[in-house]
């Protein structure tokens, strides 16, 4: 594992955006089998389960235009039936990482806005956290749009300023791809990346993270230690 490793200094964050996948939750199970149930309804291959795992963050709609050469029909017939069995089953099977519960508390604690800025649909984000009871530690939650025409990080992330009132200089964003790392930069704002997520090696390190962390707890102690 890559040193975890401060390459900017924190100044007067206030406003934390994290993502959803890969960060706050656990959402393997439920992605990979979501994708599975698609490619089986459509009497194709489903890639590895390795592959799979890499489809957690991005666009849902990004990844089957990828596994389908660039089909927009058969991708938007992929996404049609991966959202019809997560809105059914899919969305309960992931977990909390550990730590979470804490980290937050201690974030607000110290007087943190908190908010959830995520490429998962809104309406399966919002259910996510009241399903784990932390739909209330967020003082706004943006997702993407269900018919795929809102759903790039950057866009998410610039809502979520937006409704917050965050200023860049103020402002930090916490995820596990390279997507989110890319979405921060887009937005002027830090970055910080989590190694417990769904990364491979170097990735975020390679998407020029401002600070890079082993898991959910170190990056909330990182932000607080600045203080």
């Amino acid at each position: 594992m890559t040193k975890p490793e401060n390459r900017v200094k924190i100044v007067d964050v206030r406003y934390i955006l994290f993502d959803l996948d890969g960060t706050l939750v656990d959402s393997s199970e439920g992605i990979v089998n979501c994708f599975r149930h698609a490619f089986m309804q459509m009497r194709r291959e489903p890639p590895s389960e390795a592959t799979l795992r890499t489809c957690i963050g991005p666009p849902l709609l990004d990844s089957f235009l990828h596994f389908f050469g660039g089909d927009r029909a058969l991708a938007l017939r992929g996404v049609t039936l991966y959202r019809e069995r997560y809105g059914a089953l899919g969305w309960r099977e992931c977990r909390l990482y550990a730590g979470v519960r804490e980290g937050l508390a201690a974030l607000r604690g110290r007087g943190k806005i908190l908010g959830v800025a995520t490429s998962k649909p809104q309406p399966f984000a919002e259910r996510i956290l009241e399903h784990f009871s932390l739909y209330d530690d967020f003082s706004v939650v943006v997702g993407s749009k269900e018919d795929n025409s809102f759903d790039k990080k950057g866009n998410i992330i610039r809502l979520a300023m937006s409704r917050l009132g965050a200023p860049r200089a103020e402002t930090a964003m916490i995820g596990d791809r390279r997507h989110d790392i890319a979405g921060a930069k887009e937005n002027g704002i830090f970055s910080v990346g989590i190694q417990s997520g769904f990364a491979a090696p170097g990735e975020l390190e390679a998407a020029g993270a401002d600070l890079v962390t082993e898991d959910f707890l170190s990056a909330c102690a990182g932000i607080i230690r600045s203080d």
